[in-house]
């Protein structure tokens, strides 16, 4: 019977060769077959793992293949894969630890290189069409606008950037509150009504006694602060004269004796000599507003900051292709021309100023696209990457949440509606609403039952939602807590490596920027002294220790084989 003798790593392992035929382990039947017909002797010096191997021996001696305890599942894997074994015979007690290890690995290394190491980091160096010097600042200016460094340059930059966001969306926000806008000046009014072409813009402008609107202080008078009618009264013979009523008081019927208005009796009271009814003509003048000075000016200095920003980005981004495949830097830059293009509009059409069309509202609208910019600040922050990846990778469980949830509020929806009133519930798409708010556990309680069946419908709503996101929460929950482990964790490698680095670099040492390395020793340069001329001892080796536990090494055999020859 002929013995298969392996040394691997020291220790011995001796083997029937009749196991080995189909077995399976076809590298080691390799190496036999080949020794066998160059004549050698079974006899193989391997210098492999000796506890992976023991396991993976035991395999074909047993049928079962087990995980050796202690081992990591990563250094298994090599071994399994040196010795051509296939991991799905494992065990299931230690197939589903080394499978989990495996996904594990792979949603490491997928978050690594999508997430922690983007695209970003490529520098304008790579360009060739930039060299020299123009190259290294194209380089570091697109590190420190897109946030890519930790120096204090960059910080700087990168709180001011969040400043501007916050404050042109506090700026965005309060310049609609009533309290802080203005009603329009006098001048502006006018401004308003020619712009527009009202066709009383010239009686209102009398009626304010015709202002100097070219004197910057005629623009500071305000206007009024609530809605007013006026009404003209025209005779025949061309005089004029008005009445400005409060807008509650309709000044185009009689009073309760049948009289005419207040201003048309004084007048004929006052010794007009006619019994001419006037011409009355109703002008109504809405209740303009704006926002205040300060709400202006910061929008001005906003706007000019994000220009300037956007006009260092596209200068010094490494690819302008890139740089606008991002949808957050597309809509920046939308928020940004649509802000100018509404400048230019009411600049050439002032009545916009005051009073918004369809379109001018759109453009209103797309500055809401100005919060989104705390996405851009935020982006290469580590939660940030992890979120959004965790998305990425969540779309079918997401998915699964949204159809849950579906088959849910249409499934209460239907049941409530069948189970109240008309005029509780008016139509389904209502219940779906209630469904939606009651599940969700918002509950706003604008939609509530009335009978005790609507009643027990809506507990069960809430029940079913309460355990529904409590069930599929978690899942994301963990996948978030876990990859943002695995950045933590990241970072700190890659912070202790650059810290390795700095200090293995020698001052004066040649580096990458060419320093030529000085004769000055280290020693010296560290303010200490070594005397070179006493020799440390010599090397010498430590004794082998002697493993009572291990009788089969190569140490103990040749021991045994010693003693053997000396008896």
């Amino acid at each position: 019977m002929a013995q298969v003798k392996l040394n691997v790593s020291g220790t011995i392992f001796e083997i029937d060769i009749k196991e080995l035929e189909g077995s399976g382990f076809q590298r080691l039947t390799a190496m036999c077959y080949d020794a066998s017909k160059a004549g050698k002797p079974l006899e193989f010096k391997i210098n492999r793992p000796a506890g992976c191997f023991s396991a993976i021996l035991s395999h074909y001696q047993t049928g079962e293949l087990h995980m050796p305890t202690g081992v990591c599942p990563g250094a298994f894997r090599r071994e399994l894969e040196y010795w051509e074994v296939d991991y799905g015979v494992m065990q299931e007690c230690c197939l589903y630890k080394y499978q989990s290890f495996i996904d594990d690995e792979e949603t490491r290394n997928s978050f690594l290189d999508k997430a922690v190491t983007s695209a970003a980091d490529v520098s304008a160096a790579d360009s060739s069409v930039v060299i020299g010097k123009y190259q290294k600042f194209r380089k570091r200016l697109w590190k420190i606008v897109d946030n890519n460094e930790t120096s204090v340059l960059a910080k700087v930059y990168f709180y001011l950037v969040f400043f501007m966001v916050l404050l042109s969306i506090v700026s965005m926000a309060y310049s609609t509150e009533p309290s802080m806008r203005r009603p329009v000046s006098e001048c502006e009014m006018i401004e308003y009504m020619q712009h527009s072409e009202n066709i009383h813009a010239s009686k209102v402008q009398s009626i304010l006694g015709n202002p100097d609107c070219s004197n910057s202080e005629s623009w500071d008078k305000p206007f009024y602060k609530e809605n007013f009618k006026w009404t003209f009264f025209t005779f025949s013979w061309g005089w004029s004269t008005f009445q400005r009523n409060n807008a509650n008081n309709d000044t185009n019927t009689a009073n309760s004796s049948g009289q005419r208005p207040n201003m048309l009796q004084r007048i004929l009271q006052g010794g007009a000599k006619t019994t001419e009814v006037p011409e009355e003509e109703e002008i109504y003048i809405p209740d303009l507003t704006v926002p205040k000075l300060p709400f202006c000016v910061i929008d001005h200095v906003v706007n000019a900051f994000f220009t300037i920003d956007l006009i260092l980005r596209l200068v010094s981004c490494p690819s302008l292709l890139q740089y606008f495949r991002s949808v957050i830097n597309i809509l920046d830059t939308v928020a940004l021309i649509c802000c100018y293009v509404y400048k230019v509009t009411v600049t050439i059409e002032k009545e916009y100023l005051y009073m918004d069309s369809t379109w001018v509202l759109l453009l209103n609208y797309m500055q809401v696209f100005r919060t989104l910019r705390l996405f851009r600040v935020v982006k290469n922050v580590r939660a940030s990457k992890v979120l959004a990846y965790s998305l990425s990778q969540d779309v079918r469980d997401i998915t699964l949440l949204a159809l849950l949830l579906i088959v849910g509020i249409s499934t209460f929806a239907c049941l409530f509606y069948f189970a109240e009133s008309r005029e509780t519930i008016p139509s389904i798409p209502n219940a779906w609403y209630w469904a939606i708010v009651t599940m969700t556990t918002v509950g706003y309680g604008d939609i509530s039952p009335e009978t005790g069946f609507g009643r027990v419908i809506a507990s069960i709503c809430a029940i079913c939602g309460v355990l529904l996101l409590a069930v599929t929460l978690p899942m994301f929950v963990n996948n978030f807590l876990t990859l943002y482990q695995y950045s933590c964790v990241h970072e700190s490698i890659e912070k202790r490596k650059n810290e390795k680095v700095s200090k293995e670099i020698l001052p004066g040492e040649q580096t990458n920027c060419g320093t030529v390395k000085p004769t000055t020793k280290f020693s010296e340069f560290h303010g200490y002294s070594v005397n070179t001329k006493v020799k440390p001892p010599a090397y010498t080796p430590p004794k082998k220790p002697v493993d009572n536990f291990r009788e089969n090494t190569i140490y103990h055999v040749k021991e045994a084989e010693i003693k053997q020859q000396l008896s």
